[in-house]
């Protein structure tokens, strides 16, 4: 019965898509560098991915933004998204949303009104870093949260990491 709970418990938090790692997002020296940090079980190991940051929206503090990564529902964010699960601790929510579709600034700004803290768009098929620029000055203007932007490899790390973390 056990064993039966702890997969049933496994499953559903898969299902969620909700990233157990603490996700920290830090603004370097230069204006257009960043790394996406992620720190694996309770700091004793991390990893860090190359971004771009947006050029709209606030921008990363320099203690960066910590949260646990959740992918977005739908992943291309171009209609409201699902927000972040209760219960994840003291730490906010960071969403990691697919690149295309719609323009970046509508994706920003769905993650924002779904309570995350931060939006990680990610390119596909491709590594190559783009630099996140808005199309409506309307949708700019309410955008108070950071944004960035990574390579598909470094979105795939990402979703490799989860059933891990989720599976202690």
């Amino acid at each position: 019965v056990s064993r039966r709970l702890g997969e049933m418990m496994m499953a559903e938090s898969v299902a969620l898509g909700a990233v157990r790692i603490s996700l920290m997002l830090l603004g370097l020296l230069a204006p257009s560098q960043a790394v996406v940090r992620a720190v694996l079980d309770g700091n004793s190991s991390m990893m860090d991915f190359a971004d771009m940051p947006a050029l709209f929206g606030a921008p990363l503090a320099p203690g960066g933004v910590r949260g646990y990564l959740m992918e977005a529902k739908p992943a291309n964010a171009c209609h409201p998204i699902q927000g972040p699960r209760p219960g994840n601790g003291s730490l906010g929510a960071i969403v990691l949303i697919r690149r295309y579709d719609c323009t970046f600034d509508l994706k920003v700004l769905h993650a924002q009104r779904a309570g995350f803290e931060a939006a990680i768009v990610h390119n596909v098929r491709s590594d190559d870093l783009v630099r996140m620029a808005h199309v409506y000055e309307d949708l700019r203007q309410q955008i108070a949260i950071p944004s960035v932007f990574v390579g598909e490899a470094a979105s795939q790390d990402l979703r490799v990491i989860t059933p891990w973390l989720l599976c202690p």
